[in-house]
Protein backbone atom coordinates (compact mmCIF):
# COMPACT_ATOMS: atom_id res chain seq x y z
CA UNK A 1 0.00 0.00 0.00
CA UNK A 2 2.90 2.27 1.00
CA UNK A 3 4.29 1.85 -2.51
CA UNK A 4 1.65 2.32 -4.30
CA UNK A 5 0.57 5.94 -2.44
CA UNK A 6 4.51 7.21 -3.24
CA UNK A 7 4.19 6.04 -7.18
CA UNK A 8 0.80 7.79 -7.09
CA UNK A 9 2.24 10.89 -5.32
CA UNK A 10 5.62 10.85 -7.63
CA UNK A 11 3.55 10.41 -10.65
CA UNK A 12 1.12 13.55 -9.62
CA UNK A 13 4.14 15.32 -8.24
CA UNK A 14 5.76 14.84 -11.97
CA UNK A 15 2.70 16.22 -13.49
CA UNK A 16 2.43 19.05 -12.50
CA UNK A 17 6.07 20.39 -12.35
CA UNK A 18 6.03 19.86 -15.79
CA UNK A 19 3.42 22.74 -16.24
CA UNK A 20 5.40 24.33 -13.78
CA UNK A 21 8.37 24.44 -15.44
CA UNK A 22 9.76 27.70 -17.20
CA UNK A 23 12.45 30.46 -16.92
CA UNK A 24 11.69 33.12 -14.64
CA UNK A 25 13.22 36.28 -15.58
CA UNK A 26 12.97 38.68 -12.99
CA UNK A 27 15.91 41.35 -15.15
CA UNK A 28 14.13 44.60 -16.08
CA UNK A 29 13.88 44.72 -20.19
CA UNK A 30 17.00 46.61 -21.99
CA UNK A 31 15.23 48.80 -25.00
CA UNK A 32 17.76 49.76 -27.61
CA UNK A 33 16.94 53.66 -27.63
CA UNK A 34 18.25 56.93 -28.12
CA UNK A 35 19.22 58.75 -24.90
CA UNK A 36 19.46 62.22 -24.25
CA UNK A 37 20.41 64.26 -21.12
CA UNK A 38 21.18 67.61 -19.64
CA UNK A 39 23.18 68.39 -17.35
CA UNK A 40 24.08 72.22 -15.09
CA UNK A 41 27.78 72.72 -14.08
CA UNK A 42 29.01 74.95 -11.25
CA UNK A 43 32.72 75.79 -10.79
CA UNK A 44 34.92 77.82 -8.98
CA UNK A 45 35.20 79.68 -12.15
CA UNK A 46 32.22 80.03 -13.50
CA UNK A 47 28.40 78.00 -14.48
CA UNK A 48 27.49 76.64 -17.48
CA UNK A 49 24.87 73.72 -19.18
CA UNK A 50 24.91 70.78 -21.20
CA UNK A 51 22.99 69.14 -23.63
CA UNK A 52 23.79 65.30 -24.62
CA UNK A 53 21.60 63.57 -27.87
CA UNK A 54 22.95 59.84 -28.09
CA UNK A 55 21.72 57.84 -31.54
CA UNK A 56 21.76 54.15 -30.90
CA UNK A 57 23.54 52.57 -34.31
CA UNK A 58 23.84 49.17 -33.23
CA UNK A 59 23.36 47.36 -29.89
CA UNK A 60 27.11 48.36 -28.99
CA UNK A 61 27.70 51.63 -30.60
CA UNK A 62 25.93 55.25 -30.80
CA UNK A 63 26.78 58.27 -32.34
CA UNK A 64 26.90 61.56 -29.86
CA UNK A 65 25.68 65.22 -30.60
CA UNK A 66 26.50 66.96 -27.68
CA UNK A 67 26.04 71.56 -26.97
CA UNK A 68 27.92 72.82 -23.63
CA UNK A 69 27.78 76.73 -22.78
CA UNK A 70 29.88 78.00 -20.07
CA UNK A 71 30.25 81.81 -18.54
CA UNK A 72 33.61 81.98 -17.14
CA UNK A 73 35.80 84.23 -14.52
CA UNK A 74 39.23 85.36 -13.91
CA UNK A 75 40.12 83.55 -10.36
CA UNK A 76 41.77 86.64 -9.86
CA UNK A 77 38.45 88.58 -10.10
CA UNK A 78 37.32 90.42 -6.36
CA UNK A 79 33.88 92.05 -6.25
CA UNK A 80 33.67 95.99 -5.24
CA UNK A 81 30.96 98.03 -3.75
CA UNK A 82 30.10 101.66 -5.35
CA UNK A 83 29.02 104.29 -2.64
CA UNK A 84 25.17 102.64 -3.67
CA UNK A 85 25.55 99.07 -3.25
CA UNK A 86 26.05 98.01 -6.83
CA UNK A 87 28.41 95.48 -6.93
CA UNK A 88 31.54 95.14 -9.64
CA UNK A 89 34.90 94.20 -10.51
CA UNK A 90 37.48 96.38 -10.39
CA UNK A 91 39.34 96.27 -13.56
CA UNK A 92 36.89 93.86 -15.59
CA UNK A 93 37.04 94.63 -19.35
CA UNK A 94 34.60 91.90 -20.74
CA UNK A 95 32.60 89.23 -19.80
CA UNK A 96 33.46 86.07 -21.19
CA UNK A 97 30.95 82.87 -22.82
CA UNK A 98 31.98 79.55 -24.13
CA UNK A 99 30.01 77.43 -26.52
CA UNK A 100 30.93 74.08 -27.56
CA UNK A 101 29.60 72.27 -30.44
CA UNK A 102 30.60 68.29 -30.25
CA UNK A 103 30.19 65.26 -32.64
CA UNK A 104 31.31 61.64 -31.35
CA UNK A 105 31.06 58.26 -31.12
CA UNK A 106 30.67 56.03 -27.71
CA UNK A 107 31.26 52.12 -27.65
CA UNK A 108 30.32 49.67 -25.45
CA UNK A 109 32.66 47.21 -24.43
CA UNK A 110 31.33 45.23 -21.57
CA UNK A 111 27.65 44.86 -20.99
CA UNK A 112 25.76 45.71 -17.63
CA UNK A 113 24.09 42.27 -17.33
CA UNK A 114 23.12 41.70 -14.01
CA UNK A 115 21.21 44.60 -12.05
CA UNK A 116 24.08 45.33 -9.33
CA UNK A 117 27.00 44.96 -12.61
CA UNK A 118 28.72 47.59 -14.22
CA UNK A 119 28.62 48.38 -17.46
CA UNK A 120 32.67 49.35 -19.43
CA UNK A 121 32.14 52.16 -22.13
CA UNK A 122 34.48 54.70 -23.83
CA UNK A 123 33.35 57.91 -26.13
CA UNK A 124 34.96 60.67 -27.91
CA UNK A 125 34.00 63.92 -29.07
CA UNK A 126 35.64 66.53 -31.59
CA UNK A 127 34.22 70.04 -32.68
CA UNK A 128 34.19 73.76 -32.26
CA UNK A 129 34.80 75.47 -29.46
CA UNK A 130 34.08 79.41 -29.70
CA UNK A 131 34.45 82.20 -27.29
CA UNK A 132 32.64 85.42 -26.88
CA UNK A 133 33.65 88.33 -25.82
CA UNK A 134 31.02 91.24 -24.54
CA UNK A 135 32.80 94.55 -23.23
CA UNK A 136 31.19 95.78 -20.24
CA UNK A 137 30.26 99.22 -19.87
CA UNK A 138 29.83 101.28 -16.55
CA UNK A 139 28.24 103.92 -15.20
CA UNK A 140 30.92 106.83 -14.88
CA UNK A 141 31.01 109.71 -11.85
CA UNK A 142 33.43 113.37 -12.47
CA UNK A 143 34.30 114.91 -9.62
CA UNK A 144 33.10 118.71 -9.63
CA UNK A 145 35.56 121.33 -7.87
CA UNK A 146 33.36 124.42 -6.44
CA UNK A 147 36.47 125.35 -4.54
CA UNK A 148 38.37 125.38 -1.12
CA UNK A 149 37.81 121.55 -0.63
CA UNK A 150 33.89 121.66 -1.42
CA UNK A 151 32.85 119.28 -4.63
CA UNK A 152 30.72 116.81 -5.70
CA UNK A 153 30.63 113.72 -7.99
CA UNK A 154 27.34 114.35 -10.97
CA UNK A 155 27.08 111.21 -13.29
CA UNK A 156 28.15 111.26 -17.02
CA UNK A 157 25.18 110.78 -19.21
CA UNK A 158 27.22 108.18 -21.15
CA UNK A 159 28.14 104.95 -19.89
CA UNK A 160 31.81 104.01 -20.67
CA UNK A 161 34.63 101.29 -20.66
CA UNK A 162 36.93 100.66 -18.10
CA UNK A 163 39.85 102.85 -18.36
CA UNK A 164 42.93 102.91 -15.70
CA UNK A 165 43.16 106.70 -15.79
CA UNK A 166 40.13 107.22 -14.10
CA UNK A 167 41.72 108.34 -11.25
CA UNK A 168 44.13 110.37 -12.80
CA UNK A 169 41.20 112.60 -14.36
CA UNK A 170 38.86 112.82 -11.37
CA UNK A 171 36.84 109.84 -12.38
CA UNK A 172 34.95 107.03 -10.63
CA UNK A 173 32.50 103.97 -11.50
CA UNK A 174 28.96 104.50 -9.91
CA UNK A 175 28.16 101.14 -10.89
CA UNK A 176 28.07 98.42 -14.00
CA UNK A 177 26.07 99.73 -16.79
CA UNK A 178 22.91 97.48 -18.18
CA UNK A 179 23.87 94.47 -20.16
CA UNK A 180 22.45 95.69 -22.95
Amino acid sequence: MKKRVIVFLGVINCFFTIYAQGEIDLQPKVFYRNEWSVALMFNSNGWGANYRYGKRIDAANKRLFEVDFAYMKDPKESKSYAREGARYVEGKKNLAFNFRFGYGKQHEVFRKHDAGGVAIRYFYNFGPSVMLLKPIYYNIEEFVDLGGGWGYYEQLPEPGKYNTGWMAHNLRIHSRASFF
